[in-house]
């Protein structure tokens, strides 16, 4: 798992993750490096998969999958956001 989190987009999402669960928006316990590579790899396969076959899948649908991963991880509001 290190040398995955050498990636920049995988180290980046991971320090997203941790900075979430410090703020509320993700749940304590979350592992950020297991949940970063999982989000990679979905956005990855999506990626692929649209290139593939750019007239398979509509827009809407691939929106809507990629937010209900987001959402597995992202499950709170931000209390920085509550305070503005």
């Amino acid at each position: 798992m290190t040398n995955l989190l050498r990636r920049p987009d995988v180290a980046f999402k991971a320090m997203s993750i941790s900075n979430g669960t410090a703020c509320g928006e993700v749940d304590q316990g979350i592992d950020a490096a297991d949940q970063a590579l999982r989000i990679v790899a979905f956005t990855e396969g999506l990626a692929l998969h649209t290139h593939i076959d750019p007239d398979g899948t509509p827009k809407p649908a691939i929106l809507a999958a990629l937010d209900d991963q987001l959402g597995r991880v992202f499950t709170g509001t931000c209390r920085h956001a509550r305070l503005g």
